[in-house]
């Protein structure tokens, strides 16, 4: 990053100069065939993420845009933020789908993995480029590149997860760039770091960072220059870099061509966008979209991240920063302190203005995985001021030898794990006492571990037509071989992490486990048509706990069952979830509640057309049960009960009521009793809403806590009975101390009465 005059450029080189100028690189080929080698070794041992699908779908879309198909095809994005998600990586994975001709769905996703993988490589090399461009020491140059390869995380993730990883890529391609301009200073190199920058903002907003930077260290040099010419020189590269990024940006992102304008909209639409999901940090669950505390981005970098490069990292930053207060006068004309310097303020700036503007930032740090890049090398700057700092030629050489063990180490514990490397931990936290990691850190997020379970089980049933759950076998039965996708189905009718098949089998638990932690398990079951008919007429003979429009819910033993007296058409296609809270949340590793999402299709299991949707409960006591129907943009509804109706005393209702209204509320211990007298079917099926308002807010579940209370939404006949014709329904209060409860009932024209209940201190 030198702003010295450049030299005349040197005419290309011959074909002889740049094979010799190869030769001299000959480890960086070893290095790379060999992480080829194990690339395609392991290629098949990583599962299809969650968000695979619908970035798939960004590709394709915005590939047929670039074909000039038009913004209809904006429809087929299974999300409206989507369309403002850059494609300048999907696009190209969906060209090469189609020149490949490809149909088969574990061909699909294969390629995709192995294209996600080689991009990573690629910006492996860059890095070692980088290295050899700033210390001229090919040696320390392939130390960075496997440092950097072998993140066991990113390594993971770089063949499923094509959003996160090729934005992290991408960006140590950036740095290069951008240390290549800022050392040729020539038109040429600016314009080229423009593309690549351009690209990087496409890939995530976030890129805008690097952005920013080249911007202001042009700036400074403008400011700076000794010349005229040399001010001119800064302006006219950084206007031209500026220019081409922006350019880069709306060439790649078609969504913007008809109409400009839509980067306001752009702005706005991804700004506003929130995750909405809560995170696991230090035994806590955290709310993203209410942003990270101050050190959940540095404690996650540094479990997560080999210990070596840590250090190395920490030696680095200290001696850069040594070294720029020393020659303070000359940062701006000592490149490789520039950037130096660059590397520490990037990763700095990013993180406080995460914390300050409260990002949603959850899944571990995967959003930011591109902050290794800078983080690595700072390593490097490390190893080689250590290096330089040993006294004697052999005190050197084992540095250089500390070094490799290092690399050695990582590899070894990567292979002590694999294929779950993106669930690695280094030794700064506990890996030995049973499940404690589980219970402290958000482990396996995407559930890829359910791919390797999914195998084992394929495996082990040959011959059995086999339904699966989808909650967390996901997309995984893609990446099947064809005869056995062709034998296992996503399951219409059974919702749990489980098999079910059409011949006996034995009941088998498979279980995951890296570093004594559970993270994964499902459960084998054989059962029969006759079975569910069973279950289904022995379900339907006990009174509803919850009754809609659409289906009632029954308790039946240890399952919820969904039933709908006739179905077809459109309402196969609804979406419903399903959470069930444990007495004892300890029970639960990475999660307040079990989640499940799931669809009421399937082919009627009777001639009269009937369809039933079975959850089974787990095997651990389970406090209640909260399920729903998403409805679109109608919104949707939603209802608590208990799994065990609570029995209500005659004399609490022959007394009088805490509340007063179009039904009446008791209070009977720890549960509120709604009556309305001679209710019809179509009064039952009035929506209700119950907050409650806790003595302490850190009572509150971690996603509640934004709002002050724990809201609950649900039908008079939702919790309860008819009782002497009468709708009861009792609501199980939480165990916290509770200060008010405000309930009442939406009207039909959207308005709403409420009352107040005064709960103080719980009595």
């Amino acid at each position: 990053m030198a702003r010295s005059t450049p030299s005349p450029a040197p005419d290309g080189p011959t074909g002889a100069l740049a094979l010799r100028r190869l030769r001299r690189h000959w480890g960086l080929l070893a290095v790379c065939a060999g992480f080829l080698l194990a690339g395609a070794l392991v290629l098949d041992d990583y599962g299809v993420g969650p968000d695979s699908g619908q970035q798939r779908t960004i590709g394709e879309v915005a590939l047929n845009q670039f074909a000039g198909e038009g913004e209809r095809l904006l429809g087929k994005l299974p999300v409206f933020h989507n369309r403002y998600y850059g494609a300048a990586f999907e696009a190209p994975l969906a060209l090469v789908e189609r020149i490949l001709g490809l149909e088969d769905s574990r061909d699909v996703w294969l390629s995709r993995h192995m294209l996600t993988h080689l991009f990573f490589l690629v910006s492996g090399v860059f890095c070692y480029l980088l290295v050899y461009r700033i210390f001229q020491n090919r040696l320390l140059a392939l130390i960075a590149m496997a440092l950097f390869v072998l993140h066991p995380r990113l390594y993971a993730h770089s063949f499923f997860n094509s959003k996160d990883l090729p934005f992290a890529a991408m960006f140590m391609i950036s740095l290069y760039l951008t240390h290549r301009a800022f050392r040729r200073e020539t038109l040429g190199a600016f314009l080229v770091c423009g593309v690549g920058i351009g690209l990087l903002v496409n890939l995530r907003v976030m890129g805008i960072a690097l952005f920013a930077a080249v911007l202001a260290l042009r700036g400074l040099d403008a400011a700076f220059a000794r010349s005229r010419e040399e001010r001119g020189r800064a302006l006219l590269t950084g206007g031209a870099f500026a220019l081409t990024a922006m350019l880069t940006y709306y060439a790649t992102l078609p969504v913007l061509w008809t109409d400009p304008g839509r980067v306001v909209e752009l702005v706005e639409v991804l700004g506003a966008h929130l995750n909405e999901s809560s995170n696991l940090f230090r035994g806590e669950w955290l709310y993203s979209p209410d942003g990270p505390p101050y050190d959940y981005v540095p404690v996650w970098v540094g479990i997560t991240t080999p210990p070596a490069v840590l250090l190395l990292a920490l030696g680095g930053a200290i001696a850069l920063t040594w070294r720029g207060v020393r020659h303070s006068r000359d940062i701006l004309r000592d490149g490789p302190l520039r950037f130096g310097l660059l590397l520490i303020a990037l990763p700095v700036a990013i993180v406080v203005a995460i914390v300050v503007l409260e990002n949603n930032v959850y899944n571990g740090w995967r959003q930011l995985y591109f902050l290794y890049a800078p983080l690595l090398l700072l390593a490097i700057f490390g190893l080689h001021w250590l290096a330089l700092s040993m006294p004697g030629r052999w005190m050197r050489a084992g540095t250089w030898a500390l070094a490799g063990t290092a690399v050695a180490v990582t590899v070894v514990s990567m292979a002590r794990i694999h294929p779950l490397e993106d669930s690695y931990y280094n030794g700064l936290v506990d890996r030995t006492t049973p499940d404690w990691l589980v219970s402290q850190y958000q482990t396996d997020y995407w559930d890829t571990s359910y791919w390797r379970v999914l195998k084992e089980v394929v495996a082990d049933h040959p011959e059995q037509e086999m339904l699966y759950s989808l909650q967390f076998l996901g997309n995984h039965e893609k990446l099947l071989p064809t005869q056995d996708r062709k034998r296992v189905h996503i399951s219409p009718t059974f919702v749990w992490n489980m098999f079910h098949s059409d011949q006996p089998v034995s009941d088998k638990e498979y279980g995951i486990r890296v570093y004594n932690n559970t993270i994964s398990s499902f459960n084998v079951w054989h059962i029969t048509p006759e079975g569910i008919e069973e279950i289904t007429r022995s379900a339907l003979s006990t009174e509803p706990v919850f009754r809609s429009d659409f289906f009632t819910v029954h308790l039946y033993q240890n399952m919820v069952v969904y039933y709908r007296e006739s179905c077809s058409g459109e309402h196969l296609r609804e979406k419903f979830f399903l959470h069930v809270y444990p007495v004892d949340a300890a029970v639960l590793s990475n999660a307040r509640y079990v989640n499940w999402a799931f669809y009421l299709y399937s082919n009627p299991i009777d001639s009269d057309g009937r369809c039933v949707a079975i959850a089974l409960l787990p095997d651990w006591p389970v406090s209640s049960v909260h399920t729903g129907q998403f409805r679109g943009s109608r919104g949707f509804w939603s209802a608590r009960f208990s799994v065990t109706l609570p029995d209500i005393d005659p004399a609490v209702l022959a007394g009088e009521p805490v509340a007063r209204s179009v039904f009446d509320v008791y209070r009977d211990g720890d549960t509120l009793v709604y009556v309305r007298d001679g209710c019809t079917e179509e009064e039952a099926g009035t929506a209700f809403f119950l907050h409650v308002v806790p003595v302490d807010a850190g009572d509150l579940p971690a996603n509640r806590r934004r709002y002050g209370f724990d809201n609950l939404g649900f039908f008079l006949t939702a919790r309860g009975m008819r009782m002497d014709g009468d709708c009861v329904a009792a609501v199980p209060l939480p165990a916290y101390p509770i200060a008010s409860i405000a309930t009442g009932q939406y009207d039909e024209t959207g308005g709403i009465w409420s009352v107040e209940l005064a709960l103080a201190d719980g009595e």
